[in-house]
């Protein structure tokens, strides 16, 4: 069964596979500081789908950004959820389940900013 904690993760800021590949990354090193080309080298994916990535990471706080490098805030929440996240990512069951998840909230993604605004604008009307 996948964790609560972690299905909000996946909700609210890991809502995509690169994003997941980077959260995993960090997890694993939680003490690593990396440029964006550094982490698009790791986790095999193109720098500008990285930085689009990271720059929402960021903003989530599940990452933070100091003097161009990337790493974990220092909030022992995040590196909890995180850990949370990794330890269910390193079980294959649960990884099945998270990858699933994942690709459902990815599905919808598109919808989910998009739906609030027109439910308000047809009140509007």
């Amino acid at each position: 069964m996948l964790d609560p904690q972690v299905r909000t993760l996946i909700e609210s800021a890991i809502n995509s596979s690169c994003k997941l590949a980077i959260a995993v990354l960090f997890a694993e090193r939680p003490a690593v500081r990396l440029s964006a080309s550094e982490i698009a080298e790791r986790v095999f994916r193109d720098r500008w789908s990285v930085e689009t990535a990271l720059s929402e990471l960021t903003a989530a706080g599940v990452l933070e950004l100091r003097n161009g490098r990337y790493g974990l805030p220092a909030t022992m929440d995040m590196r909890d959820q995180l850990r949370r996240l990794q330890d269910g990512y390193a079980d294959p069951l649960t990884r099945m389940e998270l990858l699933h998840f994942l690709r459902e909230v990815e599905r919808y993604q598109p919808y989910r900013h998009e739906l609030p605004h027109r439910f308000w604008e047809s009140l509007a009307a």
